[in-house]
């Protein structure tokens, strides 16, 4: 099960870099959080109450165009993080600068996602140090999740920047689809 999890992080995530590639500008643009904060689902702690989990997707459809231009947001926040505990786990005395861009971009998502929902900050830092727990139970130093490391990482870290700065450019609630 975790080698099909991992091969459609690996696929999402190598389609959001050649989307992102093929959508590239001339400057970064300055990530935005928007003054309002529309009502979507809470991001409380995970769980099968789907009244806790976050949104799936977008109800205003106002909205779903920006997540099929930019992507949604907790998708990428959740692929981000996956990419994040491979390198602790299989690369933790490499590219210190790597793990720096990885480090910023979810954190810079965390504040995206407290400013456009009706969740903390602090909540999902919380979530994220969660889901980190539960991918180090995993080996991910073979196969499709050390694959698909590498290829973020030739990407290098401005990609990983300017990939976030698109994802935020646009304040909308965060959902984790369409995550393809």
């Amino acid at each position: 099960m975790m080698a099909i999890q991992t091969s459609l992080i690996a696929f999402v995530l190598g389609a959001a870099l050649v989307s992102a590639a093929t959508h590239s500008s001339s400057s970064p643009e300055k990530q935005a959080v928007g003054n309002e904060q529309p009502q979507v689902s809470s991001l409380n702690s995970p769980s099968n109450d789907s009244r806790n989990a976050p949104p799936n997707f977008q109800i205003d459809p106002k909205f779903v165009a920006e997540d099929t231009k930019h992507g949604a947001v907790l998708c990428t926040w959740m692929i981000t993080l996956s990419t994040l505990s491979v390198h602790d786990q299989c690369h933790k005395d490499e590219a210190p600068e790597f793990r720096a861009a990885l480090v910023e971009s979810i954190d810079r998502i965390n504040r995206f996602a407290a400013a456009n929902s009706s969740t903390s900050y602090e909540n999902m830092r919380k979530q994220a140090d969660q889901y980190l727990a539960r991918e180090r139970k995993f080996d991910s130093c073979d196969g499709d999740a050390e694959d698909f490391y590498q290829l973020v990482r030739r990407g290098g870290t401005d990609q990983i920047s300017q990939s976030t700065s698109r994802l935020l450019a646009v304040p909308r609630p965060p959902v984790l689809n369409p995550c393809l």
